[in-house]
């Protein structure tokens, strides 16, 4: 398997980049979130589109119709390897932004993952396109590949209550877990960055 990795606009990697001399003009040149990486190494791979899903659409099963297109990740590598993501946020004017850097664990988690999907040799032949998929009112992050044979979800730790992280799921197998969850949850939708 060959995952691939769609083209975001270029107003997207220019937010990102804009961002990156921004800090790189810091005294320090270097910023919390970067993995301490100084900015002038960074460069930037893996973009894909970021995705939310309110509790509504989840008990309805409505995946992927009623995923909103929120912004765009990429991976961040220095000198070391892997170091941070960034990510853009579609405004409110349709326009991507930059959102933020993270070096947390789901930076790892990402690159670990997408080795280890390219590695499957059940997946040979095949050309996924991965894509981020959040859905708050569960407290769900996963690594979301979609190709003509249907889609996979690969929850990122923590994972819900009933899901092991860094296995994929197919959609049934997901959202047969997830729709109980979300039924706790109904009125949280697609806008909610609380987690209900």
């Amino acid at each position: 398997m060959s995952i691939q990795f769609p083209s975001p606009p270029p107003e997207v990697t220019e937010a990102i980049s804009s961002r990156i001399r921004d800090v790189a003009m810091t005294p320090r040149g270097a910023a919390r979130g970067l993995g301490g990486a100084a900015p002038t190494e960074l460069t930037l791979s893996m973009p894909h589109d970021v995705y939310v899903l309110g509790a509504d659409d989840v008990i309805a099963g409505r995946v992927p119709d009623s995923t909103k297109l929120t912004g765009w990740r990429f991976i961040m590598y220095g000198q070391d390897g892997a170091v941070a993501s960034a990510e853009t946020q579609v405004a409110a004017d349709g326009r991507h932004r930059f959102a933020a850097f993270n070096s947390g664990p789901f930076v790892s988690e990402t690159v670990d993952n997408v080795d280890r999907m390219n590695a499957e040799p059940a997946m040979r032949g095949q050309q996924p396109t991965l894509s981020l998929l959040r859905i708050p009112a569960v407290h769900l992050t996963a690594l979301w590949l979609h190709d003509a044979d249907g889609d996979t979800f690969t929850p990122l730790a923590p994972a819900p209550e009933g899901l092991e992280p860094n296995r994929p799921y197919t959609s049934a197998e997901l959202f047969d877990v997830l729709r109980p969850q979300a039924q706790a949850r109904v009125g949280v939708g697609v806008d909610d960055v609380t987690g209900g």
